[in-house]
């Protein structure tokens, strides 16, 4: 039998990890894999996420602000970074082999 102790402490972990999903998203990292804006560098969000997506720029990161353009896709280069692509195939075709693609930041 589980004691009420044991039972406990699972709902209230459960509780504090649901609340933890608006705080992931509110860090200043630059990258998010879904709502989890926790990664500092695109590899790393890339590999959290997995190839079914990809991953999109933080908007409550200091970078965000350097991401001009209404496009729901940005390319990352050498030589900065922009939001013109409204699709992801654009967005390669425009950076290259040297260059990377996100979603857009969005609040």
């Amino acid at each position: 039998m589980v004691s009420r102790i044991a039972v406990a402490a699972a709902v209230a972990l459960l509780v504090t990890l649901s609340g933890m999903a608006p705080a992931l998203s509110q860090s200043g990292a630059p990258f998010c894999a879904g709502l989890n804006c926790a990664y500092f560098d695109i590899a790393s969000c890339q590999k959290a996420l997995g190839s079914e997506t990809m991953c999109r720029i933080n908007p409550n990161s200091a970078k965000a602000k350097d991401y001009k353009g209404g496009g729901a896709v940005c390319g990352m280069s050498a030589m900065g970074g922009n939001c013109f692509y409204f699709d992801l195939k654009a967005c390669q075709q425009a950076v290259g082999p040297g260059g990377t693609c996100v979603g857009a930041p969005r609040k």
